[in-house]
């Protein structure tokens, strides 16, 4: 009787700390997606425009994006 009123707790204290393993995963791909558009756009954004900066960070950081977007399950 105790282990059954002790297990429910357990499981979902095991649920959560999955899913918050999960989430910091994924914030830290979506950072390093833009970090490195951050970084590819800083030598180029002298010689582009706005759209153009723009359109070149979402081609960088779109991998990351999409990936994550699917892991989740919204595509």
């Amino acid at each position: 009787m105790i282990f059954a009123l002790v297990l429910i707790p357990l499981i979902i204290g095991v649920g959560a700390a999955v899913d918050y393993g999960r989430a910091i995963l994924e914030r830290s791909k979506l950072q390093r997606g833009l970090d490195q558009a951050a970084l590819t756009l800083v030598r180029k954004i002298k010689t582009m425009s706005d759209a153009e900066a723009a359109a070149q960070a979402r081609l960088i950081i779109a991998p990351e994006l999409s990936e994550s977007v699917n892991i989740a399950g919204r595509l």
